[in-house]
């Protein structure tokens, strides 16, 4: 029997779209030098790791990508840094059929500049001459988790000065750093970081590539009922952590009567509860980045019909329930929100207009929300549950 395809914190091969952002590391990266790391930014779910793991395939095939997933190094300080990078470049090594054997082990004694010395000099050195002429693209996979360690103290203040280091010494090394979308003003303080055009920022799948994602990883294994595919998309919209989250459950369900008869509507009411609360780990940490003006213009969105909504119908919702906004105020507020993928403008000659990018955003607003537009109770499930799921 074929494994269940979607899986939303760890998508598997079935990957679509994308391809503006493959074409900008080509551009940046094949026989173009430079001094500042690629930055790819986008909010949680929207496929960063998917992404850096296609990465491999869609390069010059003179890159070998070494992605470091940062987030299972556990504690992350200097030395579990350092480790992550040279055993994750002994593995890019491995893949590529290079010689390891000359690889130096690390160095336990030492710390600090020394450490980096070391890595800068000895093992990257190393490295580089078993690819030959080959080039390493060093990928660091939530790189935001970086920062959060030098905020605590446990990496050092000049960690970006170093990883700066790396690329001036080596000419065949090349840097990824994919984060979160919540600490995108900071690379502007970072000039490793800073230059835009240097910069690549994930949106939601297109509608064609997110239906590709729903209806091609199972073509050979079940059946949707006619209008289903529409009515899975209206919920997730282009975010492929929901489309991920809503469809496994579906397989599932499919599973469960060993794959006999279509998917039909009543599966996915079904399974309705269990993808809200998988929604929250998209939902919260989005609702918690928003300012209140966005909050409660959020709120409005979802209160009124759903169908798209014409600014001044939206400030006479909110003025009529006693906010106090005014149109430029809320002005920026949709426009904030249609930048964090939560609100969709429709611009027309006439006016704009603005609905929810999601349905889900709306129930899971409503579920967890009052029309005060409070802060919500974090909901009781973690990321192992949702591997369970």
């Amino acid at each position: 029997m074929m494994d269940n395809p979607y899986n939303p914190l760890q998508p598997g091969p079935n990957f679509f779209g994308r391809e503006e952002t493959f074409a900008f590391f080509r551009q940046n990266l094949v026989g173009t030098p430079h001094d500042h790391a690629l930055v790819l930014i986008g909010r949680r779910g929207l496929g960063k790791s998917a992404l850096l793991r296609q990465l491999q395939g869609r390069l010059d095939e003179r890159y070998r990508v070494c992605t470091v997933a940062l987030g299972t190094v556990e504690p992350l300080d200097e030395y579990a840094l350092i480790t992550a990078l040279a055993d994750s470049i002994r593995l890019t090594l491995e893949w590529a059929g290079a010689s390891t054997y000359r690889l130096p082990d690390l160095p336990e004694t030492v710390s600090g500049n020394d450490l980096w010395a070391w890595f800068r000099d000895d093992y990257l050195n190393v490295t580089l001459a078993a690819l030959r002429l080959r080039f390493l693209v060093l990928a660091l996979d939530d790189a935001h988790l970086l920062l959060e360690a030098q905020d605590r103290g446990a990496l050092p203040t000049d960690l970006w000065t170093r990883l700066g280091d790396l690329l001036a010494v080596h000419e065949r090394l090349d840097l990824v750093i994919a984060l979160d979308a919540a600490y995108e003003a900071r690379t502007s303080t970072i000039p490793l970081l800073s230059d835009p055009g240097q910069q690549a920022r994930l949106a939601e799948l297109l509608p064609a590539e997110a239906e590709r994602l729903v209806r091609e990883p199972v073509e050979s294994l079940l059946a949707y009922e006619d209008g289903l595919v529409e009515a899975i998309l209206a919920q997730a919209g282009g975010h492929p952590f929901l489309i991920h989250s809503i469809c496994r459950l579906l397989v599932r369900r499919s599973e469960e009567r060993h794959h006999s008869g279509t998917i039909t509507q009543d599966d996915l009411d079904a399974v309705g509860d269990a993808v809200l609360d998988q929604s929250a780990e998209v939902f919260e940490p989005l609702w918690a980045d928003l300012t209140h003006n966005e909050r409660i213009t959020l709120t409005a969105l979802v209160r009124l019909p759903d169908r798209p909504l014409d600014f001044d119908t939206i400030f006479e919702w909110l003025t009529g329930t006693g906010y106090s906004i005014n149109k430029t105020q809320l002005a920026a507020a949709l426009r904030g929100l249609d930048y964090q993928g939560a609100v969709t403008a429709e611009v027309t000659a006439d006016a704009d207009s603005y609905r929810l990018s999601a349905g889900l955003i709306g129930e899971w607003v409503r579920a967890h929300t009052s029309v005060e537009a409070g802060t919500p109770a974090r909901l009781p499930r973690d990321r192992a549950q949702i591997a369970q799921w």
